[in-house]
């Protein structure tokens, strides 16, 4: 079931608060491929939902940290958003493993 057609936008107002006062430093923008975003999308949105990723995330810190990640994908990526999204993220995944 994709993240954000069915659920919405997961980080409206409940995160930008925690988000905006965690920011002490400079921000750092990582790589990755649209493959390896979209995957690490719907892992970290189907986690959240889950309400699971606290305890993924094992310290009050990294579960910021990853809410702040599961934000900035969903800032930038447009495809959790179209109808083909479940084709596009299997697609994706197939590609990840393929060696």
């Amino acid at each position: 079931m994709p993240f954000a057609n069915e659920r919405g936008l997961r980080c409206g107002s409940r995160y930008l608060w925690q988000m905006e006062r965690t920011k002490p430093g400079p921000n750092v923008n990582p790589v990755l491929t649209l493959d390896e975003a979209l995957v690490l999308f719907e892992w970290l949105s189907a986690h959240e939902e889950a309400d699971s990723l606290g305890a993924i995330a094992g310290s009050p810190a990294a579960l910021v940290a990853l809410q702040a990640l599961l934000c900035s994908l969903e800032s930038i990526l447009v495809e959790p958003f179209q109808s083909e999204y479940l084709d596009l993220l299997e697609a994706a995944r197939r590609r990840l493993t393929k060696t």
